[in-house]
């Protein structure tokens, strides 16, 4: 997604995924109660660590709802992801 223009504070939770994607090998989850900001937090994130040359690729994938429709979603995101990077053949 786009960098979100209007994001500001939040800076004890960046702190937090800073020092666990240093603890956990560039893996970080993100969990938590719908419409407290994950998202918008993961994406100043990103284009913080992006912009500052930490990555030189950032993978967005989404997910949420209940686990069928997350794993459904998952699944079509990284399928079309190995499609991307021609690691799937798009049939």
């Amino acid at each position: 997604p786009p960098p979100c223009e209007n994001f500001v504070g939040r800076e004890k939770e960046l702190r937090q995924l800073q020092t666990r994607r240093n603890q956990d090998k560039n893996i970080v989850q993100i969990a938590g109660t719908g419409g407290i900001g994950k998202s918008q937090l993961a994406n100043h994130y990103a284009h913080l660590q992006f912009r500052e040359k930490n990555y030189e690729w950032i993978i967005w994938v989404a997910g949420g709802g209940d686990l069928q429709k997350s794993r459904e979603n998952l699944s079509s995101q990284f399928l079309e992801l190995g499609v991307a990077l021609g690691l799937v053949d798009n049939q």
